[in-house]
C-alpha cells in the first residue's frame, strides 16, 4: 500500500524526535559542566543529563509495549509526543542540576512511549519483508539526518548559552500537529490481543542491540570531550562532528536492502562491527586528518546495525508479539545507552584514552570475527541459532 507524502513525512518525523531527544544536548555537555563546576561529581552528573533518559526509556518501553496491545496506538502516541515536548523544553527554565535530572528522567519515560509507538506503527503500516525494510531505511534516514541537522543547531546554540538547545524540543509540538492530522489507527490492532510472548525467542537480537549501542554511545558521551581536549574545538564544531556521523548513518542505511539481498543477518553484523572496530583504532591515532574516516566508520555501523536489529526482530515476531517485542528492543537499546556511561568512563579513567580505544576496537573486531565464523558455518541461515 502506498501512502501520501504528508502521511510518511509525519510518521518518520516522529522517529527523528527519538534521535533528537537522545543527542541534542551532547554539544552542551562541556558548557553545562563548566556552569555547574562547583557541584560535586559534576563530571559524572553532566554526562548523566544525556544518559539518564535512557534508563527511563528502558523502564517505560516494555510498559508501552504491553499497553499498545490493549489501547489505541494513535492516542498513546499523541499524548507521548505532547509530554516529550513539555519535559524536553523544561531544561531551559531550570537552574538546578538536580531538577534538570528529574525532568530528564520524565523526558525519558515519554521518549520510551514515543519510540515504541512509532516502531509498532511502522511494522503495521508496512506489511511484507521488502516494504518493511524500505520503511526501516526511511525511519533511520529521518532519525539520523534530522538528528544531524539539530545536532549542528544544538552545537551552535550551545556556544551562545547551554540552556538554549533545550528550546529545540518545542519542535515536538509541530510534529504533534502533523501527526494528529495525517496518521490513522492501523487495522492490525484487532489481532494484537494475545498475551502469549516468548522473550527468549528474541534474546539474540536484544543482546546484539545492547552490545552495539553500548559501544556506539561512545560518540555522543565521549567524543565531545575528546574533540575539545585534543583539538580545542567549541560546541558548534563538536555538534557538526557528531552530526556528520548521523548523516553518514542516514545514507549508509540505504545500502541495507542490497546487503540483505546478498548476505545473511550474521554477515551484516560482521560488517558493521568490523567498521566499528576500525573506527576506534583510527580514533586512537588522534590525527585530525583521519577523523573523516572515523566518522564514516561509525556512521556505517550505526546505519546498518539499526536497520538490521529491527529487520531481524520483525522477521521473528508474530503479529501478536510485535508490540511487546519492540518494547523490549527499545528497552535494551536505551539500557545500553545508560550503562555505557558507567563502563566506558571508568575504562578511560583507568587505562587512559589510547589503551581504552584499543580495547574497544579489539572487542568490536572480536565480535565481527564471531559473526563471520557463524555465517561461514551456515551461509544459508537468516537468523542466529
Amino acid at each position: 500500500m502506498k501512502y501520501s507524502k504528508n502521511f510518511e513525512f509525519s510518521l518518520f518525523c516522529i522517529t527523528a524526535l527519538t534521535t533528537l531527544g537522545a543527542t541534542l544536548i551532547a554539544p552542551s555537555l562541556p558548557n553545562i559542566q563548566a556552569h555547574f563546576s562547583s557541584t560535586p561529581h559534576i563530571t559524572f552528573l553532566s554526562r548523566l543529563i544525556l544518559t539518564l533518559p535512557a534508563l527511563f526509556v528502558m523502564i517505560s518501553s516494555p510498559i508501552a509495549g504491553f499497553l499498545l496491545t490493549k489501547y489505541k496506538r494513535i492516542k498513546i502516541l499523541l499524548c507521548s509526543i505532547l509530554l516529550w515536548s513539555v519535559f524536553g523544553i523544561s531544561g531551559y527554565f531550570l537552574s538546578s542540576i538536580e531538577w534538570i535530572l528529574v525532568f530528564r528522567a520524565l523526558f525519558g519515560v515519554a521518549s520510551g512511549f514515543v519510540m515504541t509507538c512509532v516502531s509498532v506503527l511502522i511494522s503495521e503500516y508496512y506489511l511484507g519483508e521488502k516494504n518493511r525494510e524500505r520503511a526501516l531505511v526511511k525511519q533511520n534516514f529521518f532519525s539520523a539526518f534530522g538528528g544531524a541537522i539539530f545536532l549542528i543547531l544544538g552545537g551552535v546554540l550551545s556556544d551562545m548559552d547551554w540552556r538554549i538547545p533545550f528550546l529545540v524540543y518545542s519542535l515536538g509540538f509541530v510534529v504533534l500537529f502533523l501527526s494528529s492530522r495525517n496518521l490513522f489507527e492501523p487495522k492490525a490492532l484487532q489481532i494484537s490481543q494475545s498475551s502469549d510472548f516468548r522473550f527468549l525467542k528474541f534474546i539474540g537480537v536484544y543482546a546484539m542491540t545492547f552490545i552495539s549501542m553500548s559501544l556506539l554511545y561512545f560518540i555522543p558521551t565521549q567524543l565531545p570531550y575528546y574533540l575539545n581536549s585534543h583539538f580545542g574545538v567549541g560546541g558548534s564544531v563538536v555538534g557538526a562532528s557528531i552530526a556528520s556521523v548521523s548523516i553518514f548513518s542516514a545514507f549508509f542505511s540505504f545500502l541495507y536492502p542490497k546487503l540483505s539481498s546478498k548476505f545473511s543477518i550474521k554477515t551484516i553484523y560482521g560488517f558493521s562491527f568490523s567498521a566499528l572496530g576500525l573506527g576506534f583504532f583510527l580514533l586512537e591515532i588522534q590525527n585530525s586528518l583521519l577523523l573523516l574516516l572515523v566518522f564514516l566508520a561509525f556512521g556505517f555501523t550505526w546505519g546498518i546495525s539499526f536497520v538490521n536489529h529491527y529487520s531481524w526482530l520483525f522477521s521473528l515476531a508474530s503479529p501478536q508479539e510485535k508490540a511487546k517485542a519492540v518494547g523490549f528492543l527499545s528497552s535494551f537499546l536505551f539500557l545500553a545507552q545508560f550503562l555505557s556511561a558507567f563502563w566506558i568512563e571508568p575504562l578511560i579513567s583507568y587505562f587512559g584514552l589510547s589503551i581504552a580505544l584499543f580495547i574497544l576496537g579489539g572487542f568490536s573486531l572480536s565480535i565481527a570475527g564471531l559473526f563471520f565464523i557463524l555465517s561461514f558455518r551456515n551461509k544459508s541461515a537468516d537468523t542466529l541459532p
